[in-house]
């Protein structure tokens, strides 16, 4: 079982973690540092939850559905997670003094989700556009990969 632990290197203390009654992984901090998202099965299936940092004892269940790979948007005014199905999905949040969350929506599909140990996307600043990590071909059958280093190297523009 993975309780969370944060070690506060400034002053060489370590915030002791609680007895874990759930595993809790994947966590990220907001932008700012002020909450803390993660992922816990204390509800029977992974969902994603978030907490000010450092800890309260408030929190804040974001996902109802199961949930994985968490991440925030840049501005902090967005977190997307990847649903049980495969869809990525955008929460507008407000997490200044206190935490506010609007309803998720759909971004679009065909993320992998199920045994995926960490996070296959990113989101760009503005959460317009993802890069997505994602398996081709047949399953289990190693795809090639290609690498272009120095590709515009002596490129004179003609």
């Amino acid at each position: 079982m993975a309780a969370l632990c944060a070690l506060a290197f400034v002053h060489f203390r370590e915030s002791p973690p609680q007895r874990p009654t759930a595993s809790e992984t994947r966590a990220r901090f907001s932008p700012e540092g002020k909450w803390l998202t993660y992922e816990s099965d204390e509800s029977g299936h992974s969902e994603i939850w978030a907490q000010p940092f450092p800890p309260n004892g408030s929190k804040f269940q974001i996902s109802a559905a199961g949930a994985t790979q968490v991440r925030w948007r840049h501005d902090g005014k967005e977190l997307y997670y990847v649903s049980p199905n495969g869809q990525l999905m955008a929460v507008p949040v407000s997490a200044g003094k206190s935490f506010e969350q609007g309803a998720p929506r759909e971004l679009f599909g065909g993320m992998p989700s199920a045994g995926i140990r960490q996070s296959n996307y990113q989101a760009s600043a503005d959460g317009r556009r993802f890069l997505v990590a994602l398996l081709v071909g047949k399953e289990g059958a190693a795809a090639p990969l290609i690498a272009v280093v120095n590709g515009l190297a002596g490129w004179n523009g003609k």
